[in-house]
């Protein structure tokens, strides 16, 4: 996604540059840092969302237009929340060697750019994060409901099932947005040259020299990475849900 025409826009191309140049474990650069960073942002979403939906009943009575709401709202505050640490990890990530772990990137870019340099851009990522939740969500929900209309029941087999669906889905409606910030966040790291003037004119750049296809590079890599992570996810959580209800009821 930040550098396409280095990997001749492919996939695999970028796999086997990455092996050859930078060794097998650089494929897991950065990963300490998204670690740091999944865990809250999935907590906080998970937590805010039936949250949100729960306070939105009187609101919006219809289940399916208030669950694809309080998904758009818990992916903003879950976003918003996490921002500095995705912005740390992107450019460790993209530019092995720039910080020599998590604190000192955070540290680095409040010093040099002041603190509102730890979440420049995340209005970006907050217009990515509103499609993808409501898209996540959204498709999650109407799966389950469509389960209980046909007597299946719900659990960490079709939860995870239903999760990688959900995956697939809101990473292909969120994508183009997704690209373009996070091309956004790289450039001026790295040597890389600062280009873009904001998501519009991103958007407007990339499709004038590649056309619909520049706008969907590395989406097919994003959806073999996201299908398998969100059906764990969903899996996990619809698995754990009743053990951990029967725990919390039983105190």
């Amino acid at each position: 996604m930040t550098d396409g025409a280095k990997y001749n826009n492919s996939a695999l191309q970028c796999l086997r540059v990455i092996a050859q140049e930078e060794g097998v474990a650089s494929f897991w650069a950065g990963n300490g840092v998204n670690m740091v960073r999944i865990i809250p942002s999935n907590a906080l979403m998970f937590f805010a969302k039936p949250f949100i939906q729960t306070n939105l009943k009187a609101t919006i009575p219809d289940p399916t237009f208030a669950g694809i709401a309080s998904g758009m709202a818990a992916g903003c505050v879950s976003n918003t929340a996490i921002y500095p640490l995705d912005l740390v990890r992107l450019r460790m990530t993209t530019t092995p060697g720039l910080y020599p772990n998590f604190l000192s990137g955070l540290a680095t870019i409040a010093k040099a750019e002041g603190v509102g340099g730890l979440f420049k851009g995340v209005q970006y990522a907050n217009a990515w994060a509103i499609p993808y939740a409501a898209a996540l969500f959204g498709t999650n929900d109407q799966l389950k409901s469509l389960a209980k209309t046909y007597g299946i029941k719900v659990n960490g087999l079709t939860g995870a099932a239903f999760g990688a669906v959900s995956g697939m889905v809101s990473t292909f409606v969120a994508f183009p947005i997704e690209s373009m910030r996070r091309k956004l966040q790289a450039q001026g790291t790295g040597g890389r040259p600062v280009i873009y003037s904001g998501l519009i004119d991103t958007f407007r750049q990339v499709f004038a020299a590649n056309g619909v296809r520049g706008l969907y590079v590395g989406c097919a890599a994003n959806i073999v990475k996201m299908a398998p992570a969100q059906a764990i996810t969903f899996g996990c959580m619809d698995a754990l849900k009743p053990v951990v209800t029967k725990w919390a009821t039983s105190k």
